[in-house]
């Protein structure tokens, strides 16, 4: 079978059970998911041979679980009528996750897959899941996991242009209000963090009220900053837009 394809995937790090724990996921499936017609969610769990002391994956073991993941992947793809979306790492385990049209189908070329891998312990299971309850609640990343991904794609643009990340410097924000009072209020609690208004833009009829503001942090420290202002903005009814700073090299 033809498999849908998307080449924007990501991951990023949560707990589970209050354990650390990694998820890789297909965020460019999630602009069109649920796919009615893959309804059933199906699992391959493999046990790691080698995994960390937390029950992560250890860079001993990355190659190999990496193959195994495209293995797999592929031929579930090909010979069903399924699409992988992402996979769960923790407590030594690595979970698989697809959802496929036919379960009994799945389970037999997914048995066959495995079984390539003799020194691996596998277990497959399935259930309905037409809602992909899975995938929006457990494999898709939260607002502020996402901004925490975007975060890591900034910093990594600016390690690759020589930047001294721990070197603090000013830090534009961006954000936007449906509601211009709303707008009001976050500017005044901002004003309180140590944040400067750089711009606040009068929206036509049918845009949001945005808003352009600053500090000066350290690029290094971003994550804790932007964890803050998204739940700060969110609680003023508004939406969080990102960062963006100069290099310093």
């Amino acid at each position: 079978m033809e498999a849908i394809v998307s080449d924007n995937w990501n991951s990023y790090q949560l707990l589970v059970n209050n354990e650390p724990a990694s998820n890789f996921v297909d965020l460019g499936i999630g602009r069109s998911a649920p796919l009615r017609r893959y309804d059933q969610l199906a699992y391959i769990r493999l046990r790691m041979l080698q995994p960390r002391a937390d029950g992560l994956s250890s860079q001993e073991e990355f190659d190999e679980l990496k193959r195994i993941e495209d293995a797999l992947a592929e031929a579930v793809e090909k010979q069903s009528e399924t699409v992988y979306v992402g996979s769960n790492t923790s407590g030594g385990n690595r979970d698989f996750y697809f959802y496929t049209t036919n379960t009994d189908i799945f389970e037999a070329v997914a048995a066959k897959a495995t079984a390539a891998f003799e020194c691996y312990e596998f277990m497959l299971g399935s259930r309905p899941d037409r809602d992909w309850q899975v995938y929006f609640d457990f494999l898709y990343p939260s607002p502020v996991q996402m901004h925490q991904i975007k975060n890591r794609e900034v910093l990594q643009h600016l390690r690759n242009n020589g930047d001294r990340l721990a070197e603090a410097r000013e830090i534009d924000h961006f954000a936007y209000f449906s509601e211009l009072a709303a707008r009001k209020a976050f500017v005044a609690y901002i004003g309180k963090c140590g944040f400067s208004i750089k711009a606040t833009p009068t929206p036509s009829d049918s845009a949001d009220y945005s808003l352009k503001f600053s500090r000066m942090d350290a690029p290094i420290d971003i994550d804790d900053v932007t964890t803050e202002l998204a739940k700060a903005v969110s609680a003023h009814r508004g939406q969080y837009d990102g960062w963006g700073c100069p290099i310093v090299a």
